[in-house]
């Protein structure tokens, strides 16, 4: 299933089968957004009630930049998307979701504590653990949940910094050994994870100079977006309350 606080947070329309009269109800797309409409629509319909599903098996040609300046351009474009959308729909644009056991081990380990990194791990695992033992699920899985907690809000972290928090790591980068060490795991980490999980054809040096420079296109698009429409919830982190990290 599609929806905001899901794994596939929305679909395209460039491959939608939809009820007309459910669209029609709504008013079809919004008048003047160019970038996003998709995005928009699909979140008023599950707001409305109806169910959307993700099926990946189905495939549609579409056609695609044949460059690089045409593969950032286009987005740059999608990221202007933003701003208009966190007018429309606050409290779903934040660049990442921060929640405090995981997010106090990562700040822990990006900032070269190990210790702490593991005491705060080991408390978000002594509390996961309270929840999840009358379901009949052992303690080590608690503690597994807990440490990919960490590390994929270090990953989290990583992605929200290179799109729209490049003047941040910049100043994390001038910042002593420390913090030069925490701005290049910020940095490389995401891309070279999902290097790992995908295995493309592409070695990693390229992939990872490739994922940098989509995501820095893709943030100068949010930053442009949100100050047109002076909408800034895309640049600002969510911090939410303690619950299982999977």
């Amino acid at each position: 299933m599609v929806g905001p606080d899901r794994a596939v947070r929305h679909v395209p329309t460039a491959a939608l089968v939809v009820r007309r009269h459910a669209v029609a109800a709504l008013g079809g797309f919004a008048p003047g957004m160019r970038v996003g409409e998709d995005v928009d629509l699909v979140w008023r319909l599950l707001d409305a009630g109806w169910r959307v599903r993700y099926e990946p098996s189905v495939r549609v040609a579409h056609a695609e930049p044949e460059g690089w300046a045409g593969l950032l351009s286009r987005r740059f474009r999608y990221g202007t998307s933003a701003g208009p959308l966190a007018a429309r729909h606050r409290g779903r644009l934040a660049p990442v979701e921060l929640r405090p056991g995981p997010t106090v081990a990562a700040l822990a380990a990006l900032t070269g504590r190990p210790g702490a990194a593991a005491a705060a791990v080991a408390v978000s695992s002594t509390l996961l653990a309270r929840t999840v033992r009358p379901l009949g699920i052992p303690d080590r899985q608690a503690w597994a949940w807990a440490a990919e907690g960490a590390a994929w809000t270090v990953i989290g972290i990583g992605r929200a910094a290179t799109m729209v928090g490049a003047p941040g790591l910049v100043a994390l980068g001038l910042g002593g050994r420390r913090g030069r060490r925490a701005a290049l795991v910020l940095v490389l980490a995401p891309p070279v994870v999902e290097w790992a999980r995908r295995r493309p054809d592409l070695d990693l040096p390229r992939w990872v100079a490739a994922s940098l420079a989509d995501d820095l296109a893709y943030g100068a698009g949010v930053w442009t977006g949100c100050a047109r429409a002076r909408s800034w919830g895309p640049l600002v982190p969510a911090v939410r309350g303690w619950r299982r990290q999977s």
